[in-house]
């Protein structure tokens, strides 16, 4: 027979924490237990960061999207205005025709219808003129108003970034 032994005579090898003392595998159980609590913190940690942030963008994206609602409806009310001026020329127009149709049945001779078409194309450009300037000067409002809301958010930003 060799001196090699054979793997079933061959003295059993012992297991690292079968080899320590006591104490030893008391190190190891604290260790082992600090290990899964650090493990299983971090996770509760993660989530609670993961919440966090996520609540931050919901407030910031509510907050976006009422700056933009507002905007929107005080651009509604811009249009609203713009649509009045409009329906206004519109009905100052038709009574100025209605007029001059009226009037241009009384004319006696060409040179009253001349008079007539004068005075009536003067007025007509008077009141074109009045409401056009009236149609922009209400675009030119909504536009202010519409940007207010989303300014206001903006520069609400950049204060919460320049404190940060």
């Amino acid at each position: 027979m060799s001196n090699e032994q054979s793997p079933e005579h061959a003295p059993p090898k012992l297991h690292a924490e079968e080899t320590r003392s006591g104490q030893d595998k008391g190190t190891d159980k604290a260790r082992v237990n600090d290990r899964l609590k650090a493990e299983f913190l971090h996770p509760v940690a993660t989530v609670a960061t993961v919440i966090d942030i996520q609540k931050q963008n919901a407030d910031l994206t509510t907050e976006r999207v009422k700056s933009l609602l507002l905007a929107a409806t005080n651009y509604g009310r811009g249009l609203h205005d713009m649509q009045l001026a409009y329906v206004d020329m519109g009905v100052r127009s038709v009574e100025l025709l209605q007029r001059g149709m009226q009037n241009l049945l009384t004319c006696g001779n060409p040179t009253e219808v001349a008079v007539l078409q004068r005075e009536m194309l003067r007025e007509g450009m008077d009141q074109l003129l009045v409401g056009v300037t009236t149609i922009l000067q209400a675009s030119s409002k909504a536009a202010a108003q519409a940007s207010e809301p989303i300014d206001d958010h903006l520069k609400r930003l950049v204060a919460v970034e320049r404190a940060a």
